[in-house]
């Protein structure tokens, strides 16, 4: 849980920023921009905060990181997002190609208490619907370990890469119908 309430805004930026940073590189203006749809000028202002806050540090002509608050704010954002996803899916029967919009309208007005009792009633799930890794919640480090689909197959076993998938999947721990054979 976080001790101070973060906008709506500043949240879109540090989730995005991650998803752009995760393999270690700073994210650029331009990335950033890109990723949350508006332009770079708006980008500037918004950084400047965000760096003031201690939220990320700028890296000289490079672009920005988050800081290890940035990045526990970002992980806070994306654990709500894909619980959500995952409720939406298994328990509300949104459709896998629906659930992704729905949590972004909700992940920020969810109580962190709603988000934990999701995830019990769940059954704690690693994973949500596209496949993607649901990180822990109370992380601590920087980087923390996100397990990776057993199902999608991954060349480098870097546990910080991306795992969303762009295609629908057919079966999957994610994924419960009578069509998929039930491991036994």
């Amino acid at each position: 849980m976080t001790s101070r309430a973060l906008s709506r805004s500043v949240e879109d930026y540090l989730k995005a920023i991650y998803g752009i940073s995760e393999n270690g590189e700073p994210a650029t203006t331009s990335a950033i921009a890109e990723a949350l749809d508006i332009q770079p000028a708006s980008v500037t202002g918004m950084v400047k905060k965000l760096a003031e806050s201690g939220l990320l540090e700028h890296v000289p002509y490079k672009g920005v990181m988050l800081t290890g608050p940035g990045t526990l704010e970002a992980l806070r954002v994306l654990r709500r997002h894909r619980i959500l996803e995952t409720y939406l899916c298994e328990r509300l029967g949104f459709s896998w190609d629906d659930v992704h919009d729905e949590a972004e309208r909700l992940e920020h007005s969810a109580s962190d208490q709603l988000i934990e009792q999701m995830s019990k009633a769940l059954g704690f799930p690693s994973h949500d619907p596209h496949g993607a890794p649901i990180p822990t919640p109370g992380v601590s480090s920087k980087r923390p370990i996100l397990r990776p689909s057993p199902t999608q197959p991954r060349e480098t076993g870097f546990a910080s890469e991306r795992f969303v998938t762009r295609t629908r999947p057919t079966c999957g721990p994610w994924r419960r119908s009578a069509s998929c054979p039930v491991p036994g």
